[in-house]
């Protein structure tokens, strides 16, 4: 692509997993974008928005921390992540500032309210179409040293699967949801569509 302005992308294709959890991908599909609005993907036009190329450059910035080492009160992905510096971290990566602190990213973008994602105790059948790569997913958990409930965020990826900077595993790691549910208290989407 010639003009400034324009984009190319290759959008890798998951086509699952390995038996050992590693995800498993086809050649990409490449992606036009110009500087109009104008897209091709794979040679024919498309219909593809602003928001679309955020989100897979979210999905893309989510496995790129995939193993930095957890670090309680970690901001510097370099010296390790917690919850909250993993989605500070994620979101810079697109060039998008947030409040720093779990407070502060309860209030920014749009809430979603758990009861649309989940029914006593268990997800909803489609509950996975209505989460977007780089929704924030708040999970009450256990503080290890005052033993208070609180608030810990992770970023979803895609397919029922979560970004945590896990202190448990001591890494930031993808982990399933389908088990959370009980423990998810709400949804920030800090990308709108």
């Amino acid at each position: 692509m010639s003009r400034l302005g324009d984009l190319k992308v290759d959008i890798p294709r998951l086509t699952g997993t390995t038996a050992g959890g590693a995800a498993q991908a086809t050649p990409p599909t490449t992606a036009y974008f110009t500087a109009k609005g104008g897209a091709a993907v794979g040679g024919r036009a498309a219909s593809v928005t602003a928001g679309d190329v955020r989100r897979w450059r979210l999905r893309r910035a989510i496995d790129e921390t995939l193993g930095i080492p957890y670090r309680r009160m970690g901001r510097v992905a370099a010296q390790g992540l917690d919850p909250v510096g993993l989605v500070l971290h994620v979101y810079s990566a697109i060039r998008m500032s947030l409040p720093d602190g779990s407070e502060s990213l309860r209030s920014a973008g749009k809430r979603l309210a758990a009861d649309e994602l989940v029914e006593r105790g268990k997800f909803r059948e489609n509950a996975w179409k209505v989460l977007a790569p780089g929704d924030v997913l708040f999970f009450w958990s256990k503080d290890r040293s005052t033993g208070k409930a609180e608030l810990k965020p992770g970023l979803y990826h895609s397919d029922g699967k979560v970004a945590v900077a896990s202190a448990d595993k001591g890494k930031v790691v993808l982990v399933g949801i389908e088990g959370q549910a009980k423990s998810l208290a709400f949804v920030q989407r800090l990308v709108l569509p």
